[in-house]
């Protein structure tokens, strides 16, 4: 009777271990995110142009993916179709084509991937963040993967999405303070 007892008590120790290390791994996980989090917007925060602040969102991404497979587009305007698209490494040419010609033509939800056939043999997961601003603009953060390698997990994902949120903050207060700032011509005074 006493062994069973004492077993049923390991049995409920181990069961609470368990629960503490996965408590203590998701908080390390949140303390992570925050972490990078709070590095990042205190780079945004000495950004005055938002190309910088979109660099500074192909950085981070590639260290939350880990990945270099990262692209970001943008386009200032959507009544205008000039869109800058940026890499954070050299992607392959019918990587680049297919973010040039595809990429923004659905509106993806956060963290919505697709397969992607590039070449016969190929495919790629591909998560992407969208961001709309006020006056138009639209930004989407891309994550390319090779199907079978790695997958994103729920962290990373929120974490992404962060990014592009913050991203989106600056660039409309980029935006607002550019537009509402005019030069004043003072006559002299005498």
């Amino acid at each position: 009777k006493l062994a069973g007892e004492l077993s049923a008590t390991h049995d409920q120790i181990r069961r609470y271990t368990a629960a503490l290390e996965k408590a203590n791994v998701q908080k390390e996980q949140s303390l992570a995110k925050i972490t990078l989090l709070h590095r990042f917007g205190i780079k945004v925060l000495s950004q005055r142009k938002y190309e910088k602040v979109y660099e500074l969102v192909l950085d981070f991404a590639g260290e939350v993916s880990e990945t270099d497979q990262v692209f970001l587009i943008h386009k200032k305007l959507v009544a205008v179709d000039r869109k800058v698209v940026r890499f954070l490494a050299e992607p392959s040419t019918d990587l680049e084509k297919w973010v040039r010609d595809n990429a923004l033509k659905n509106d993806p939800e956060d963290g919505e991937f697709s397969l992607l056939g590039l070449k016969d043999d190929e495919a790629y997961s591909v998560y992407r963040f969208s961001r709309r601003g006020d006056g138009g603009s639209e930004a989407m953060l891309g994550i390319v993967l090779a199907e079978g390698s790695h997958s994103l997990d729920e962290n990373q994902l929120s974490t992404l999405s962060a990014l592009m949120d913050r991203a989106e903050m600056q660039d409309r207060k980029s935006t607002r303070l550019n537009s509402s700032h005019t030069d004043i011509s003072r006559m002299p005074s005498s």
